[in-house]
């Protein structure tokens, strides 16, 4: 079994799966959301690093193919 990294509830292993449900998935993405608003606010982060940040990793990992 795998542990779902949002929740903790278990599901049987699936290939890069990590959230038993789309409401862990949703949660996760709307609390990394709410960090990145939060950092962008305090000065941890620029705008333009996340950017940045995001543009490298699309690119290290090519396009989105479903």
């Amino acid at each position: 079994m795998t542990a779902c990294k949002w929740c903790g509830t278990s599901f049987p292993p699936m290939k890069k799966k990590v959230f038993c449900s789309t409401d862990c998935k949703s949660a996760c993405h709307a609390a990394v959301k709410d960090l990145g608003e939060d950092m962008v606010a305090s000065g941890i982060i620029t705008i333009s690093q996340l950017r940045d940040r995001h543009e490298a990793k699309k690119a290290a990992v090519g396009p989105y193919t479903g």
